[in-house]
């Protein structure tokens, strides 16, 4: 047997390259390395692509659309309808924009307008059940406003039939 400095010397040479390795393994795993903190850093400071993404942009029906809402709001009708009717003119086949038409033109109380326009409108419909609910709607308050009870009430069954009933 040896001294107990010889006894030590394979255990302590072992638990040296061990404690070795094993921060050489953290280092490995916990420290990113230069790359890694590089794409980190540039993680930070770009955006992700659908944070980074420009708003698209509004069509030009879209935009005469928000201006009608926001006279709308204001109570300025007369403004809003041509507003709308503009747009109406660069999209013909838009049916929600006769809807907003007829109902801008219920609000000015033209009724009779207001019907006709979402007759219209049910013609350029493309089968979308909560717009033709909505144009059944609009004809029933001006077949109302106008005296036309039955008319309103068989209207009013068809914006039931697509899903708006009162």
């Amino acid at each position: 047997m040896g001294t107990p400095v010889q006894l030590m010397r394979p255990l302590s040479v072992t638990l040296l390259l061990s404690l070795l390795l094993a921060l050489l393994l953290a280092g490995c795993v916990s420290q990113p390395g230069p790359s890694d903190r590089l794409q980190q850093q540039e993680d930070r400071l770009t955006p992700d692509a659908e944070q980074n993404a420009a708003p698209a942009p509004r069509s030009p029906v879209d935009q005469l659309r928000s201006e009608a809402l926001a006279a709308q709001a204001a109570g300025d009708w007369d403004k809003a309808a041509g507003l709308l009717e503009r747009a109406l003119r660069l999209d013909s086949r838009d049916a929600d924009l006769y809807a907003e038409i007829a109902e801008v033109r219920l609000g000015q109380g033209r009724f009779s307008d207001a019907e006709q326009i979402a007759l219209r409108g049910l013609t350029v419909n493309t089968g979308n059940r909560e717009r033709s609910a909505r144009l059944w709607h609009a004809i029933a308050q001006a077949r109302s406003g106008q005296g036309n009870l039955e008319g309103a009430r068989q209207a009013r069954a068809q914006a039931c039939e697509f899903g708006m009933c009162e």
